[in-house]
């Protein structure tokens, strides 16, 4: 996962675009048991490499919908982050969740444009059937969201 809270101040950190300085602090605040899961509240440790995205992971394997995602996703979330950035630098952030709309899993990328619209992209690794995802959809026009479904 790409997003991940520190447990001290509850605000958000996002593993895109990271410095040194910041990428030791966040291997010591995990190692610290700093870091929170968004979505299950479990600890989490920062991973980052040569070879590896740099990422959060759960120290221990649950049933949390963040643990078995593809780095494929990940590649794809931080490419679509990077470019809402530059549209939306203020608003933009990945892996919103919101209980009230009832997903199974956090909207990959988020974001709100200056006339006050709310854009969502959930990327799905298949073809996504618009029969299985109607009642997801009703919810998003509910709230005033535009969804957007993108496969890769």
């Amino acid at each position: 996962m790409l997003k991940a809270f520190r447990r001290k101040t509850n605000k958000p950190i996002i593993a895109i675009r990271l410095d040194d300085a910041l990428v030791a602090e966040l291997r010591a605040e995990g190692q610290a048991d700093g870091l929170i899961c968004p979505l299950c509240n479990e600890g989490l440790h920062f991973r980052e490499g040569a070879l590896v995205r740099a990422h959060f992971a759960h120290w221990v394997r649950s049933d949390c919908p963040a643990c078995d995602e593809p780095v494929e996703l990940l590649d794809a979330r931080v490419a679509l982050f990077t470019w809402l950035q530059t549209k939306f630098p203020e608003t933009a952030t990945v892996e919103f969740s919101d209980p009230d709309l009832g997903l199974p899993r956090p909207v990959d990328c988020w974001a709100t444009t200056p006339e006050g619209k709310t854009l969502a992209y959930w990327l799905c690794r298949t073809r996504c059937d618009v029969m299985q995802t109607g009642d997801r959809s009703l919810s998003f026009r509910a709230a005033r969201i535009w969804l957007r479904r993108s496969s890769f």
